[in-house]
């Protein structure tokens, strides 16, 4: 708990106002790693945390929830192979399609788990972000 609380605290509360930070956590057990105010319930960010936003925007992926291990893939993680794979062309895509893009190759090629569940990612922000807006990265 404390690395998570940590980490935030070293990062998010030095992204500037008006910058945007997009960190990708292709490890087991990543869900809260970066212990945001707000995670992604399938529709809507909701907030989970009462500690003030911060002035930049931080926008996490994780591969897995907290109780989850993540897959590999020949070419890497399970998580950053599908990120490669929906961010292939330059064309900026709104945060929830590259979301449910992701999920999607995640869900359906990933392997099963111990619990024959597939692999969760995960979906954080340290504001209540706009689906709509580009991810620009």
């Amino acid at each position: 708990y404390q690395r998570r609380v940590h980490g935030h605290n070293h990062l998010c509360e030095n992204v500037p106002a008006g910058a945007q930070l997009v960190a990708v956590f292709d490890c087991c057990h990543s869900g809260t790693s970066m212990d945001m105010p707000y995670m992604f319930d399938g529709t809507a960010f909701q907030r989970t945390e009462l500690r003030g936003d911060d002035a930049g925007i931080v926008v996490c992926f994780s591969a897995a929830k907290d109780v989850q291990v993540a897959a590999d893939t020949r070419r890497g993680g399970m998580l950053t192979d599908a990120f490669h794979r929906v961010l292939n062309s330059y064309q900026p895509k709104p945060l929830g399609e590259v979301y449910r893009q992701i999920t999607q190759i995640v869900s359906t090629e990933g392997p099963r788990l111990n619990d024959g569940q597939p692999q969760i990612v995960e979906l954080a922000s340290s504001h209540n972000v706009n689906l709509g807006s580009p991810l620009v990265i």
